[in-house]
This record gives structure tokens, C-alpha cells and sequence, in this order.
């Protein structure tokens, strides 16, 4: 028994010495670098790509087994150049593999060019011919395996001591877009790569667009743990710089944490950028910058945001973004359902996006103006197509819940404090609410884009208007400096259409406004008013302090808008000496506008009327009438010959009551000469 046992022991030994020479000696004794031209065949056999092998090629067996290989060469199928290598560099330590544990020494990869293109019809220049496969017996049952993989994948256990890549040069040519990028000078280094331990990462390279021309330099860094058990995985201390490839360009720097799951897939992570001058970053990548009003803006950009999706989700727990002096945060959600979902909440500081918007040249527009009205002169009118304003499309497939809430917002030089806003869409059908104070009062808005039924979308819009302060007003928009008080207005308002003469025609609503306890500021019609009636009478004014504005009690009306022709009947507004009374129509579809104003002169009726005001009693109570007609804005102010008329009349009427006839013909040359007086 004892003689058994040493016979087992030494053939045992001999057959351990055996293959510890052999795996000694077969590597010196078999030159693979003999078997270059079987193994370019079999890789044309199996793949239709074209090997050479240009280096040497060595290899090793025990205790690790290895392989180096220099200068190599791969042709596409259709013999374009596919990758060019220098050298690469791999081996694994032998008996780990038995117990499912890959260890790696370094693995080395230097100088690998890559010429990838996508042909016009979709197809690449990297794509095989994959070798048919026998048939398979139909009857066989098929083994669900996926289990076994998933113990196999759970149990495999990694130790490389690290992997280097240097010299990677990636050309990717898509002719479908005809656009070419690059990827030069990149490299990758980690350290010891080992399940469940971090390990660092560290990857450069420069990133090239033909097409856009454009070159980016990425670095970035990293903590990385895999977690093959239970297929979890994070990326700590990411840092990842870009910029321009250019001398002193503007620097993007994000910085990070992430958390990976595989199965469900569930990313998790924190992402932030340091603040950047986004201006000088397009331009340095040759994109122009938007102009805008105010050349200091957009100087400063800054990201933070915490975040998680499933690839087809995702959800913004926590985004800030600051731009300029301007910060505004909140959460944004995009779900992955039928209707893809967004909703968002914000909540910013003070906006003024003006400063944001294209300036207005005052010396262009006038140029442009003389220069067609040059035109219109030489040339006949051409009418431009009308191109559709709502994009029925993009609203259509909306579905949107969300609000912002901020300090103040400025935009076209009105200025809202608090404003709250809020956005819905669905089904067609887009809603925004606006509620805000406004110049020591309110104002609450509501308008809404209805494209539920192609081709004649709807708009309607509501507002009101609480205490607005005009003259408060009137520092953001200066042609309301001339009319202070408190305004008070109510708007509604609807109309259908794509086109903006459409819409035009279609506008039907209701518009009502008052004006209390409000001043004229630039002139005082109380005093023309005066001089012209003690002028008549020949009386000199009393009052020698009247002050530059006119006061008045209530300046109120409204307008009733059909089809676009807006239609107003009750304007009255009551000064110190007359009142003032209008109606008349706006026709927004012609751009005309044709109004009656009617001046009323009280004379001693008037409180704190001076002496030389006071005019004949048959005067009073009669509308002497002004009347404003043509195209909006060039619009000509004069006396109401038609209505004058019937004032005429009027007078006369009184007149023959209380005299006889022949005083009415002695009158006749003076009442001219009164008619003249009060229009001067």
C-alpha cells in the first residue's frame, strides 16, 4: 500500500513537472509568429475582414497565460482601412480561472487608429459576415438559462492591475449626414481594478466636428466601483472638464457623483458645473451668441442638479441654475408614460429679461425705413405670404403642469412684482395663468391656445387690472407720462385663426377701463379753457397760479370688439370747467380709426371757477365736437363738421326761444367769432 501511495505521489509529480516544462518550454520551442498567414485566413474566414500582421507576435503559458502583439493591421470588407494598431499587450494568471476569478496584469493598447465609416445606406465599414450556422433540430427544447448566467455573471470575481490605453485615434465618417468626427491623442489609465473596491479613472483625448468645425479637449477623472454580485455600480469624484482646443478658451467643469444600477436599470447621481462665461464658449466654438440688449448679460452660467431616471424617465429632485445675477430653482419631472408628462416647479429671484432680448437700433430702424420707403416709392406693392404664428404640432402633443414664482419680472419695461405663473397643456389645449403685483396694484391674467380641432385653433384671453399707479407706470414706459391716476381695467378677449389677418377678423370681446382721481401732467385745458372764454368776454383771469396739469375726477368707457372693429360709446371723463365725452370705432382689420370727442364747458357751474369763466347760461351743457379719422397712428384731429352742425343748431333753437328774430341775425357775425375762439 505504502509503495502504491509513492508511485502516485511521483507520477503525480512527474506529470506537474511535465507541464511546468512544457509550459516553460513550448512558448521557446512553437514561434507563433509562424502562424500569421492561418491566423489572418481564419479571421477572413469567419469575419470577411482582412488581417495583417506586420510584428512580432509572443506568447506565454504558465503561471500566466499571455499575449503581445506588434503591428497590426484590419481592412474593412471592402478592403478600406479599418484600424491600425502599434502594439497590444494582455495576460491572465492561469489558475484563477478555475475558480471563476479573472486576474490581469496590465493590458496595454498603444496606438490604435480607428477608421470608422457609415456608408449612405446604413451600412458600416466595421460590420462582419457572420458564419451561417447549421440548423438546429426543430423538436429541441429550448433551457431557459438565464438564471445560470445570472449566478455565473454573480459569482465571476475581477483583479486587473491596471489597463492602459494610449494613442487612440477614432475617425467617424457618416455620410448619411456628411459629417466627420474624431477623436485624437485620447488615452485612458486606471488603476487596480477589483470587484467591490474603487479604483481610478482617468481618460483625455481631443473630441473633433468636420461639419460644425469644431474642436473640444475632455479630461476627466474618477472613483470607480464595480459591484458584479449585485450588479450595482458608482462613479465618485467625477471631474470632467471641456473646452475649447484653442489658447486661453473658456473652461466647462463638472463635477459629480453617480450611482448605477443595472438590473432594473436606475441611475441616481449629483451633477454640477463650476460658472462659466457661455458667451466667450460660443464664440470660441463658433457659434454666434445671441444678441441681446444689454452687453453684460449672459456672462456667468452655473448648473446644480440632483437627479435619477430609468433611461426612459427622469426626475430632477433638485435643479439650480444661476445665470447672470439671475437664480432660479425648483425640481423637473419627465415621466415615461402615453402622454410623456412634464411638470416642474420654480421659484427665482429678480428677472429682467429684457436685458436678454435684441437690442433695438434706433439708427437701423430709421435707415430701414427710409430705405422702404425708397422702395414703396420705386417699386409696386408686393403682398407677402402670411406664414401660420401657432405651431398647432408642437401644442398638440404637450402635456405640461408646472409653475414659477418669482421676486420681480421685467419684460418689455413693465415691471411685475411676486408674479406667479403657472402652465398647463393637454389634450390640445394650453393654459397660462398670471397673477402678480403691478405698479402699486394688480394684475391677474389668464390666457389660453386651444388646437384641438386641426387647422382653427382658438385663443382667448382674460384680464384684470386693479389700482394701476400711471404715473408709477410711466417710468418703465415713458408715453404714459402724461396721464396719472389709478386705473382699473377689465379684459376679455377670443378670436380663431392661423394667420394674423385671420385672427384679426375673428377678435370679438369686451374691453372696459376707468382712470380715478387722475391728472393730465403735461397740460392744463382748464386754463385754455378759461383764456379762451375770458378772451370773448373781453375780462381779464383772476387766478394767476393754475399749475401745469389738468385734474379730473373719472375718466372711464368701454369698447365692444366684433370682428375685429372695436366700438366705444360711453367715454366721459369730468374736468375743473368741462367735461369730455367720446365714442367712435377702431377698426383694427383696416387699421383705422374714426372717433368723436365732444367738449362740454361748464362755466360757473364749475367749482372753483374764476369769474372771467363764467360763460352764458344758454353755453352750457353744449358739446362743442372734435373729430379724429384715418390709419392708426397718422390719424388727423379737427372740428366735427357734421356734429357741429347740429351744436349750431342747438344754440340757435335756445336763441329764438328768448329773442326775436332780428336779434338772432345781429348775433350771427359774434357766434362765429365764439366757434372760432373755443378751437384756437
Amino acid at each position: 500500500m505504502t509503495r502504491a501511495i509513492k508511485w502516485i505521489t511521483m507520477v503525480a509529480a512527474g506529470i506537474v513537472l511535465l507541464l511546468v516544462l512544457a509550459a516553460v518550454l513550448l512558448p521557446k520551442l512553437i514561434d507563433p509568429s509562424h502562424y500569421r498567414a492561418d491566423i489572418s485566413k481564419l479571421v477572413y474566414e469567419q469575419t470577411g475582414l482582412t488581417l495583417k500582421i506586420n510584428g512580432a507576435i509572443s506568447w506565454s503559458l504558465f503561471p500566466w497565460l499571455g499575449l503581445s502583439i506588434e503591428t497590426l493591421s484590419i481592412n474593412g470588407m471592402q478592403n478600406n482601412k479599418l484600424a491600425d494598431l502599434d502594439s497590444v499587450e494582455i495576460s491572465i494568471k492561469l489558475l484563477p480561472l478555475l475558480r471563476k476569478k479573472i486576474e490581469l496584469q496590465t493590458a496595454r493598447l498603444i496606438g490604435l487608429d480607428l477608421n470608422l465609416v457609415r456608408h449612405n445606406d446604413g451600412t458600416g465599414n466595421w460590420e462582419v459576415n457572420t458564419p451561417k450556422k447549421p440548423p438546429t433540430n426543430q423538436h429541441t427544447t429550448v433551457k431557459d438559462t438565464s438564471s445560470d448566467k445570472t449566478k455565473k455573471t454573480s459569482s465571476m470575481t475581477l483583479d486587473i492591475t491596471n489597463i492602459e490605453i494610449s494613442e487612440l485615434n477614432i475617425r467617424y465618417n457618416d455620410q448619411q449626414s456628411d459629417n466627420t468626427y474624431l477623436i485624437n491623442h485620447a488615452s485612458l489609465v486606471t488603476g487596480g481594478i477589483a470587484d467591490q473596491k474603487p479604483f481610478d479613472l482617468n481618460l483625455s483625448g481631443i473630441v473633433s466636428s468636420k461639419k460644425q468645425d469644431l474642436d473640444l479637449k475632455i479630461n476627466m477623472s474618477a472613483k470607480l466601483t464595480i459591484n458584479l454580485k449585485d450588479a450595482v455600480h458608482s462613479i465618485d469624484n467625477l471631474a470632467l472638464i471641456v473646452q475649447p482646443y484653442i489658447a486661453n478658451s473658456e473652461q466647462v467643469s463638472l463635477k459629480g457623483n453617480l450611482n448605477i444600477q443595472q438590473q432594473p436599470l436606475l441611475v441616481k447621481g449629483q451633477l454640477s458645473t463650476s460658472s462659466f462665461n457661455p458667451h466667450n464658449l460660443l464664440t470660441q466654438i463658433r457659434i454666434p451668441p445671441p444678441l441681446m440688449a444689454d452687453t453684460k448679460a449672459f456672462q456667468s452660467l452655473s448648473v446644480e442638479s440632483n437627479f435619477e431616471s430609468d433611461g426612459k424617465s427622469i426626475t430632477i429632485n433638485k435643479l439650480d441654475l444661476t445665470l447672470d445675477d439671475f437664480n432660479i430653482n425648483g425640481f423637473l419631472k419627465i415621466a415615461n408614460n402615453d402622454k410623456k408628462t412634464t411638470s416642474f416647479e420654480f421659484v427665482g429671484n429678480n428677472l429682467n429679461l429684457d436685458t436678454y432680448l435684441p437690442a433695438k437700433s434706433t439708427n437701423t430702424a430709421q435707415t430701414k425705413t427710409e430705405n422702404s420707403d425708397k422702395k414703396r416709392a420705386q417699386q409696386p406693392v408686393t403682398a407677402k405670404k402670411e406664414q401660420p404664428l401657432i405651431p398647432e404640432n408642437l401644442l398638440k402633443e404637450l402635456n405640461i403642469n408646472g409653475s414659477v414664482r418669482l421676486s420681480s419680472l421685467i419684460i418689455q419695461k413693465m415691471k411685475f412684482e411676486q408674479p406667479s405663473i403657472t402652465l398647463t397643456a393637454a389634450d390640445g389645449r394650453s393654459r397660462i395663468k398670471l397673477k402678480s403685483e403691478f405698479y402699486h396694484g394688480s394684475i391677474n391674467m389668464d390666457n389660453e391656445v386651444d388646437v384641438s380641432t386641426r387647422g382653427m385653433p382658438t385663443l382667448s384671453s382674460s384680464a384684470t387690472l386693479q389700482s394701476v399707479n400711471l404715473q408709477a407706470m410711466a417710468e418703465s414706459i415713458p408715453q404714459l407720462k402724461a396721464v396719472h391716476g389709478a386705473a382699473n381695467a377689465k379684459i376679455k378677449l377670443n378670436t380663431q385663426g392661423q394667420l394674423q389677418s385671420i385672427l384679426t377678423k375673428n377678435l370679438n370681446g369686451t374691453i372696459s377701463f376707468s382712470i380715478d382721481h387722475g391728472v393730465f401732467a403735461e397740460a392744463n385745458f382748464d386754463k385754455m379753457v378759461c383764456e379762451g372764454i375770458a378772451k370773448i368776454r373781453k375780462k381779464t383771469l383772476q387766478t394767476k397760479e393754475w399749475g401745469k396739469s389738468t385734474k379730473f375726477q373719472n375718466l372711464k368707457g368701454s369698447f365692444i370688439i366684433q370682428n375685429g372693429v372695436a366700438r366705444n360709446k360711453d367715454l366721459t371723463a369730468a374736468l375743473s370747467n368741462m367735461n369730455l365725452k367720446g365714442d367712435g370705432n377702431i377698426n383694427l382689420v383696416n387699421q383705422t380709426i374714426d372717433y368723436h370727442i365732444g367738449l362740454n364747458i361748464r362755466g360757473d357751474d364749475a367749482p372753483d371757477s374764476d369769474p372771467a369763466c363764467q360763460i352764458n347760461a344758454d353755453y352750457i351743457d353744449v358739446t362743442w365736437p372734435i373729430r379724429c379719422q384715418g390709419k392708426i397712428g397718422e390719424q388727423t384731429c379737427g372740428i366735427d363738421s357734421d356734429r357741429l352742425a347740429g351744436t349750431i343748431t342747438s344754440l340757435a333753437t335756445k336763441e329764438i326761444q328768448k329773442r326775436l328774430q332780428d336779434e338772432v341775425n345781429k348775433k350771427a357775425g359774434p357766434l362765429k367769432d365764439i366757434l372760432k375762439g373755443f378751437f384756437k
